[in-house]
């Protein structure tokens, strides 16, 4: 289980990130989506941060090189999407990882939170690297959800051809 510190560290990065950039404002007594995923990614128990961090590491390596995406279902009722793309437009980028999240939450039955984590994929000579995280709580699932994830992976493709678990 000593790779679940990759998720703590994963986690103490965003806090720092948020942190650093003002973005947490502890003054506001409000919940931003963006302390809503680190709690998220907070709860996951140990062995569930062993998981996830081996998956994430795995993505982000030469096993992932040519998967744009990957989900994994965790605990809690709660699943994490990945995405690799190149951050010269991460307003684009964002908003793919958002209807991903999308996607995982009206397929993955049981599952009401999804936190999506999207960052550069390491390429030879480049260095540094951007992340967003995007946080979706939909308790409530509805018909035209399900309808809209239909629409998503018809035109966009995302996750069309993954098995679900049930």
């Amino acid at each position: 289980m000593e790779s679940s510190y990759a998720w703590d560290n994963l986690i103490n990065h965003y806090a720092d990130d948020l942190l650093t950039d003002g973005m947490f404002d502890m003054y506001n007594k409000q919940l931003t989506k963006n302390e809503l995923a680190l709690v998220a990614m907070a709860l996951q128990p140990r062995a569930h941060r062993a998981n996830l961090a081996d998956a994430l590491l795995a993505f982000l390596g030469a096993d992932g090189i040519k998967i744009a995406s990957r989900a994994v279902v965790a605990a809690n009722a709660t699943a994490f999407v990945f995405l690799g793309g190149d951050s010269h437009d991460r307003e684009f980028r964002v908003q793919e990882l958002a209807l991903r999240c999308l996607v995982v939450r009206g397929r993955c039955n049981g599952v009401a939170t999804v936190v999506g984590i999207a960052t550069d994929k390491p390429k030879d000579g480049k260095t540094g690297y951007s992340s967003d995280i995007v946080y979706i709580h939909m308790p409530v699932w509805s018909e035209d959800d399900a309808a809209n994830v239909d629409g998503i992976q018809r035109n966009l493709g995302y996750f069309r051809n993954t098995k679900w678990p049930n």
